[in-house]
């Protein structure tokens, strides 16, 4: 099976200790990545047929390079994990007649007012109040009091997500958004505690799901010091997260593939529908679910996206453990360095630490300077494990709050 990947992730799906996702023969697996963020950590020539490196900031350099790689390899499926990636390779798939996701069905887990568009008129009652904006009309009047989130259709990692409380910063966001030209929205913000759920779906049928909860909500990676993901491993909020997570898959129409869909849940018990997508979870959030389910996530993307039935067990793993993932955002004084003595924590399975170089404020919700994947028996667990790895991190004690988790944006 000759396949395309484009990629921005270090390469551990194809040279990593757990072996090749790509079900295809070296010479049949042609990749594109980049230099940076970590796009050749990991890699092995001999991995690959193909290897094109490129500044992948240039996004007519990288579709012209897809398409070329595409036709002159005879490309049959062309994979992609990265959200900036899941509708060029939807357009590559329907140039070249491929399998998979195509663009009508990648748009409704991609555009945040197409999304609630489609679940509005399926049926599903789970939305916040919402509105189209258009930069070159003046704001709407609107159907709720309160603040606001104003959004970009095509936002990724809660970069283009505005919380205002009045309708001059409502139309300030609108002008500053408006230069990425993708299409604004405009909606109540919901205030609440934020989740997620992250399923693997293969011919219409939800294999598994996984819920989790987010220690703080996404956007408020500008003001915070750490965030991070918990597993839900029982209770009635993990199956209540589950059950609409499904009904939204349903109602979108995904046919095969992973996702990733958040919701947030208010005072009043109330689950709001966010917004989803159809790519696996980023933050090392499949490693918690695998390290519990032992269930893959980024491999099944791989494996549906070639048209292949996802690699699941059998029989799911009784949970005896817990898991979550906590990133640590840059520090605003730039002083930013690795912490190997993390490592030797109890409780800690795994630490990352992500250089930068230039501007040291975090540009999304996971550009963080240190990812610490850890274990307990139980949430409390979890929790105490947190404790313990924040001073090592976190060294001024003025940077270490994070905000009450009852505060909470769409």
């Amino acid at each position: 099976m000759r396949t395309l990947f484009i990629n921005r992730h270090p390469l551990d799906w194809a040279t990593g200790p757990r072996g090749s996702y790509l079900p295809a023969p070296a010479s049949e697996r042609h990749l594109i990545t980049r230099v940076y963020g970590g796009g050749v950590r990991g890699y092995e020539p001999a991995a690959f047929g193909t290897t094109a490196v490129l500044d992948m900031r240039d996004d007519a350099r990288l579709d012209t390079v897809a398409r070329w790689l595409a036709r002159e390899k005879r490309i049959d499926s062309v994979v992609a994990l990265h959200e900036k990636d899941v509708l060029r390779v939807a357009r590559i798939r329907e140039e070249f007649a491929l399998g998979g996701m195509g663009v009508e069905e990648t748009l409704r887990f991609r555009d945040k007012l197409l999304m609630k568009d489609v679940l509005a008129e399926g049926g599903y009652s789970g939305l916040p109040r919402y509105v189209k904006l258009s930069p070159d009309e003046p704001l709407p009047v609107l159907g709720w009091q309160g603040a606001s989130v104003v959004k970009g259709r095509m936002g990724m990692g809660a970069m283009q997500v505005r919380i205002v409380q009045s309708r001059d910063e409502a139309e300030h966001a609108v002008r500053e958004l408006a230069l990425d030209g993708d299409g604004l929205e405009i909606e109540e913000y919901v205030d609440g505690t934020m989740y997620h759920c992250d399923s693997v779906v293969h011919d219409g049928k939800v294999l598994f799901s996984a819920a989790s909860e987010y220690l703080t909500p996404c956007a408020n990676y500008r003001h915070v010091a750490y965030n991070g993901s918990f597993l839900l491993t029982d209770g009635p909020v993990r199956e209540e997260v589950i059950r609409e997570a499904e009904e939204t898959i349903r109602i979108l129409g995904l046919t095969s593939g992973v996702t990733h869909i958040e919701f947030i849940r208010r005072p009043s018990g109330e689950l709001v529908f966010c917004e989803a997508a159809a790519r696996p979870a980023g933050g090392s959030i499949d490693e918690t679910i695998r390290r519990t389910y032992d269930v893959n996530i980024v491999r099944a993307s791989v494996e549906l996206q070639c048209g292949l039935a996802p690699t699941l067990p059998d029989l799911l793993p009784d949970v005896t453990n817990a898991a979550g993932v906590v990133w640590i955002y840059r520090s605003p004084h730039g002083d930013d360095r690795p912490v190997p003595q993390v490592k030797t924590l109890q409780g800690v399975a795994a630490y990352d630490f992500a250089f930068q170089t230039g501007a040291t404020r975090s540009r999304h919700m996971t550009d963080y300077a240190h990812k610490v994947v850890i274990t307990g028996r139980d949430r409390a667990e979890l929790e105490a494990v947190l404790e313990s790895v924040l001073p090592h991190l976190i060294v001024r004690a003025e940077d270490r709050a994070a905000p009450p988790r009852s505060t909470c944006a769409t």
